[in-house]
């Protein structure tokens, strides 16, 4: 599977969804060598979030907590060929069809 995990907040903050969001990157790194994951992370955010090899760092230019974020975001992740989506922050794309959690 391929799987994107939204981890744009992780620029902005470092508590909270942030923690939670690089603690479930670690884990998963250890446990699941098999699925392909897509780490969303903010543009300016360059260095990646966690270095495995099954797992990618993708920059977005989509801003987190901006008003009408879900629409551009439902663009930039429709052209990823996603399987499902994770969006800790409670704000997944909007109208596009990645089933996510």
């Amino acid at each position: 599977m391929r799987i994107g995990i939204d981890a744009r907040l992780l620029y902005y903050r470092q508590a909270g969804i942030s923690w939670y969001t690089r603690r479930l990157l670690q884990a998963l790194a250890k446990i699941d060598q098999d699925n392909e994951y897509l780490i969303l992370q903010h543009r300016r955010h360059v260095e990646p979030v966690i270095d495995a090899p099954n797992f990618r760092r993708i920059a977005l230019l989509t801003p987190a907590h901006h008003r009408f974020e879900q629409w551009p975001l439902s663009l930039e992740t429709l052209a990823l060929g996603l399987d499902l989506i994770h969006s800790p922050d409670f704000i997944p794309p909007l109208y596009n069809r990645i089933p996510g959690l």
